[in-house]
């Protein structure tokens, strides 16, 4: 044991130590005085007497003679030298001379450090880490439908009859069975998903199908009542489900034929826009991998994602990721990238966590040369927009290349560091390459210059309608109190909206909310004769010119409203004599078909991602391997069925 510092330069006398006629040995840096009697070295020949190193030794011990005197260093060699041969020759085994073996925390430690410092250590985060819980989620649920036209029916004795009278008694309905009985009922079966990244308190669609419990006919003009969604799984004989993850309610649009594309409309089937809230959001995150699974490794990706990513909470920041253990990194999501979770994932994968300046510059410069290949050209966008504003200047450079795609790659990266020069490019390319047109137009939205807005204002021209109605849909989620794009509700029945344009469009929105943008003045209804909407909402021409709607009420008097020949005054019209966004399609849907209006109706022309570009013109029929040549532009993680990945996938 090492003693004190105070030993070391204190001479303590024989006063401090009553009973001794001899000063203490005197102790000077590593040498010590020793005094004895025996004039023979030390050894196992005389033995070691301990009292000679005792400093309470009497002084007629060996330790009161100064007649022979050695170094310390030379006492303890002897010392160590006989103890040694002594335990070779008894056999035995000191514990204190061994070295402990390691712990496997010092193992994994010593191993993850090999790995670190090697020449072919993991420098991206993507090469360190993987995403966790990026898939999409489906939640189901059973629900009653009310408000049906005669159409309802009784549910028949099952655990879905159960599970609905449960849901029935706990909102305090009065006579539940009798409910499920009605004609004005029905039982359904709900579904919605969650992509990665969904906050609590987004809406998202809700598909509704008639329960195969249920004796109901259609489920045409049906309002949802409110119902919970769960995930839920059969075990066994029972369903079992989890804790709610979204509340759905709202009224029923059944699609038209022309949307399907099937033979006739289905009316056990229908669609909430934007009717279910998320209760609960959807976390993802980061696993470290094994190779170097450690608490510094995860701490050293979340610091460096953190660096690049962060939130300002007044005069406080906080970072994106939260380290948990060594192994785990939970992450958030900017507000920046709520239109495109998948980018920002792909751009945390590429951040550098672990590289020097000189390596950075040296990466830089290989970016650079590998944005003019395209096959690794949207790695090399992905890198340099993970670095930040130090690498605009290389970014802005591929704006003028010849192929669309690296441009393309170019531009959106850009867009998310704000840069202008983006604007004019992804514009372009929004109008003339399809397959980029949902991104583009995703990019001209996330970027914070007002060239991105003149941008999108000029899309509203453009004579295709999914580019018009997409930059709509760009410039309210740019800013959703935008006047220009903000419209007038009709009632609760939908929303209506003009854009002042020369190029006349009817757009009708089936996704998010009921909504019917009109591309110019409101067209007019050159409609003749008499047409049945539903069968107790009628519309017909009068005498007159005007458009007469009329609603039959059983046991009361009818409703009738007679308004002008133009779409906006007949939407007018539905609502006055309480019609719904639903009649409003069905409507839309004949109109479309025997051209009764004067401008062009299209349902839904919302750019969908999921899209395949096909590198230097290769088209899927050419009966040669293009496989190379394909380039998926999309946002979501692509499913393996083979419907299409959006938020129409389940049509």
């Amino acid at each position: 044991m090492r003693l004190p510092p105070a030993f070391y330069s204190q001479n303590r006398s024989s006063e401090s130590c009553p009973g001794l006629s001899n000063p203490e040995p005197t102790v000077l840096g590593t040498h010590i005085e020793v005094v004895s009697t025996n004039p023979e070295p030390m050894g196992l020949a005389t033995g070691v007497d301990v009292a000679a190193f005792s400093p309470m030794a009497p002084e007629s011990s060996a330790y009161g003679s100064r007649k022979a005197r050695f170094s310390a260093s030379h006492q303890r060699s002897l010392f160590v030298h006989s103890a040694l041969v002594g335990i070779c020759l008894s056999g035995c085994t000191v514990p204190w001379t061994q070295k402990a073996p390691k712990s496997e925390l010092e193992k994994k430690t010593e191993s993850v450090q090999e790995v670190l410092q090697s020449e072919e250590r993991p420098r991206l985060v993507g090469e360190a880490a993987s995403l966790l819980w990026m898939d999409i989620h489906e939640y189901e649920g059973f629900g009653l439908v009310n408000g049906l036209p005669e159409t309802g029916g009784d549910v028949k004795p099952s655990q879905q009859r159960d599970y609905i009278l449960r849901e029935l008694r706990a909102n305090n309905v009065d006579k539940p069975n009798e409910v499920l009985a009605s004609k004005a009922t029905a039982l359904v079966r709900m579904k919605t998903y969650a992509n990665p990244g969904v906050a609590r308190g987004e809406t998202t669609d809700v598909i509704v199908e008639l329960s195969d419990q249920c004796e109901a006919t259609s489920l045409r003009n049906g309002w949802l009542m409110p119902s919970r969604i769960m995930e839920m799984q059969l075990l066994g004989n029972q369903t079992r489900s989890s804790d709610v993850k979204a509340r759905a309610s709202g009224p029923l649009v059944i699609l038209p034929t022309s949307v399907t594309k099937e033979d006739s409309v289905n009316v056990t089937r229908a669609v909430i826009l934007g009717g279910a809230r998320m209760v609960e959001g959807r976390k993802f995150g980061l696993r470290v991998k094994e190779s170097v699974r450690h608490a510094t490794t995860s701490a050293a990706i979340s610091r460096a994602i953190n660096d690049r990513y962060y939130f300002h909470n007044g005069s406080e920041r906080r970072g994106v990721a939260s380290s948990k253990n060594d192994s785990l990194i939970m992450l958030e999501t900017p507000s920046k990238f709520n239109w495109d979770v998948q980018h920002y994932t792909d751009v945390l994968l590429a951040i550098v966590f672990l590289e020097n300046r000189t390596e950075l510059e040296e990466r830089m410069e290989k970016c650079r040369q590998r944005m003019n290949e395209p096959t690794i050209a949207r790695q090399a966008c992905l890198e340099l927009e993970a670095i930040g504003k130090e690498a605009i200047p290389i970014l802005e450079k591929g704006l003028t290349s010849s192929d669309r795609e690296l441009r393309f790659y170019a531009a959106y990266s850009l867009a998310y560091l704000d840069h202008p020069a983006a604007a004019p490019v992804l514009a372009e390319l929004a109008k003339t390459v399809p397959e980029f047109r949902p991104l583009c137009l995703t990019g001209l939205q996330v970027l914070d210059h007002f060239s991105a807005k003149d941008q999108l204002e000029i899309l509203l021209q453009d004579p295709e309608p999914e580019t018009r109605y997409g930059a709509l849909l760009a410039i309210r989620n740019r800013n959703p109190r935008d006047l220009s794009v903000r419209g007038q509700p009709i009632g609760e029945m939908t929303n209506f909206i003009m854009i002042p344009s020369s190029v006349p469009l009817v757009a009708v929105s089936l996704e998010q909310r009921p909504e019917i943008a009109v591309f110019g003045d409101s067209p007019a209804v050159t409609m003749q004769g008499y047409f049945e909407i539903n069968p107790r909402l009628t519309m017909r021409r009068d005498e007159n010119g005007q458009i007469q709607l009329v609603r039959f009420q059983k046991g009361d008097e009818d409703l009738v409203a007679r308004v002008a020949p133009d779409l906006l005054s007949v939407l007018e019209g539905v609502r006055a004599v309480g019609g719904t966004y639903n009649d409003v399609i069905v409507l839309l849907d004949e109109a479309k078909r025997n051209s009764w209006l004067s401008a062009p109706i299209e349902f839904n022309p919302r750019p969908h991602p999921g899209r395949i570009y096909h590198r230097n013109g290769a088209e899927k029929d050419t009966g040669k391997d293009t496989a190379s040549n394909d380039v998926k532009t999309d946002i979501v993680v692509e499913t393996e069925s083979s419907e299409p990945n959006s938020k129409w996938w389940f049509w």
